[in-house]
């Protein structure tokens, strides 16, 4: 369930602040930091005073995640809802 939560949400910094778009062409990104790669050039800097920043790449996957996440779970619904009224319909 903690996946899906970080999926839903903006990409944050580890304490938990919404990341602003602000360039910073000589920091590293923390999110390929902790991935074992050292990318310097950042697109987006925590919104809390933080000392983190992502760069564009990683910002967009969490974006593509996070829409692709949204757009699946409403179309399982549609079909949990489709599947609850034929069920309605004919019980056996």
């Amino acid at each position: 369930m903690f996946a899906f939560f970080w999926v839903l949400q903006p990409l944050c910094c580890s304490k938990g602040h919404p990341t602003k778009a602000q360039k910073k062409p000589s920091n590293y990104c923390d999110v390929c930091r902790a991935a074992g790669k050292r990318t310097t050039g950042t697109a987006y800097r925590c919104s809390g005073g933080c000392d983190w920043d992502a760069c564009e790449s990683c910002y967009r996957v969490h974006e593509k995640r996070r829409t692709e996440y949204v757009r699946n779970k409403a179309a399982f619904e549609a079909l949990r809802e489709k599947l609850n009224e034929e069920k309605k319909r004919d019980p056996n």
